[in-house]
């Protein structure tokens, strides 16, 4: 799942056309965004609170956008070699979100294609 993610991170990069992102700050930021993840879930659900899926993906997108404008800010670089700034890197964690949200939503729609007894 984390090279899954890393994977989106570089081509979210290369989709947006302008930036370079190397692999082990790839990796860097997903790893931040797992224990984000972990720790808002742990926050939940020892506060005994319920949380629908929108609210908690509208949630996790707004962290991923805010974490990967602070992330990004001086790792990932312009085709020129400069730093793409605060402002650079919340397009590239939202794009590597959606990307990820659009693999998870294949992978879902593609096993319930499967036949019962496929493995």
């Amino acid at each position: 799942m984390l090279a899954l993610y890393a994977v989106a991170v570089k081509s979210a990069a290369r989709i947006l056309g302008r930036m370079n992102v190397s692999w082990k700050h790839a990796f860097m930021y997903v790893g931040t965004v797992v224990f984000m993840a972990i720790v808002f879930k742990l926050i939940i659900t020892f506060a005994g609170l319920h949380v629908p899926l929108v609210m908690a993906l509208l949630i996790s997108l707004l962290l991923q956008a805010v974490t990967g404008g602070w992330f990004f800010a001086n790792r990932a670089t312009t085709r020129d070699g400069q730093a793409i700034g605060r402002l650079g890197g919340v397009p590239l964690s939202v794009t590597a979100f959606l990307l990820v949200t659009l693999v998870a939503f294949l992978f879902m729609v593609f096993s319930h294609a499967l036949p019962p007894d496929a493995p």
